[in-house]
């Protein structure tokens, strides 16, 4: 019987049909399935593990002393300006609408600090925290402190501190939910997501809750003093309290409540996208391992036949 080359025994073993006898495939098969269904597993794990980030409770603490501030506000501007000034009720609802057109350019104006200048959102947060409480301490009765100024200036006032007052809110307000839910989505890579709506109703529920304290609030400041401008100043004070106490914790937590971009190296770990690109290169790495181990197992035994 003549003996076959060893290149012709090569060539018959890497172009072998293995369709005849797919044992060997079909356990590479079952084990490249076995080691995506492990890898799917361990991610569901993961994700059942993972709490929020500590950034999310930060923004849930500050939402409600933000909104406790803003609420107490807008409930005794009205009793701020018929004490002070007797002014008609016709006046108290212009400053309403000067409020809302207020808030309006200022939710355009947030929206292109961000897009336009490239702010990011928590310093978009923070400018409107600042000037919240710049708004508010214009807010009091300076009359009783500085009695030298007149009617026409503590107008002017009132009228400054209820513009800067509607703007910073509107920038520390319209951001703070978007801030949130970016720091849920970036976390560990986005295990999160599923939970987005579970997660974004603790805002809600801060936000419910503000909504109840601050006319609460009001409600005893104003009679916290038989002087209205007395228990006008001391609802101030707390209005003010409440603001400084939000900035102060949103200072605390300014590390925690970065945002990591795609190129930031600060990142927990890879993207989603290239774990997956990776996880799949290493099971064709695995199958053409095997194959090529069967083509030199079924060469060498052809050699050692001959």
């Amino acid at each position: 019987v003549p003996l076959k080359s060893s290149t012709v025994v090569a060539e018959e073993a890497h172009s072998f049909d293995y369709s005849g006898d797919g044992g060997e495939l079909d356990i590479v098969d079952q084990q490249a399935s076995l080691s995506s269904e492990h890898s799917v597993t361990g991610d569901i794990t993961v994700a059942s593990n993972v709490g929020a980030p500590c950034g999310a409770f930060i923004l849930v603490a500050c939402q409600y002393l933000m909104l406790t501030g803003i609420s107490s506000f807008e409930t005794c501007v009205v009793p701020l300006f018929s004490n002070r000034f007797n002014a008609p009720s016709w006046v108290s609802g212009l400053v309403f609408a000067g409020i809302g057109l207020v808030v309006l350019v200022s939710a355009i104006t947030g929206g292109m600090l961000t897009s336009q200048l490239s702010w990011s959102d928590r310093c978009v947060e923070m400018t409107g925290l600042l000037i919240f409480i710049i708004g508010c301490l214009l807010s009091y009765d300076w009359s009783t402190i500085v009695p030298s100024l007149g009617t026409s200036e503590n107008i002017a006032l009132e009228a400054t501190s209820t513009v800067l007052v509607g703007i910073g809110f509107t920038f520390a307000f319209t951001t703070q939910p978007s801030l949130f839910s970016k720091l849920i989505m970036k976390h560990h890579n986005g295990v999160l997501a599923p939970k987005m709506g579970f997660y974004m109703s603790w805002l809600s529920m801060a936000s419910s809750a503000a909504k109840i304290s601050g006319p609460l609030v009001v409600g005893y400041g104003l009679v916290a003093s038989k002087d209205s401008s007395r228990a006008i100043n001391i609802l101030v004070s707390v209005i003010v309290g409440f603001a400084i106490l939000s900035a102060l914790l949103f200072l605390c937590g300014w590390k925690n409540l970065h945002v990591p971009d795609h190129d930031d190296p600060q990142r927990e770990s890879v993207p989603v996208d290239d774990a997956w690109a990776d996880s799949t290169t290493d099971i064709d790495n695995f199958r053409n391992t095997s194959v090529r181990s069967k083509s030199v197992s079924r060469f060498r035994g052809s050699s050692s036949y001959q």
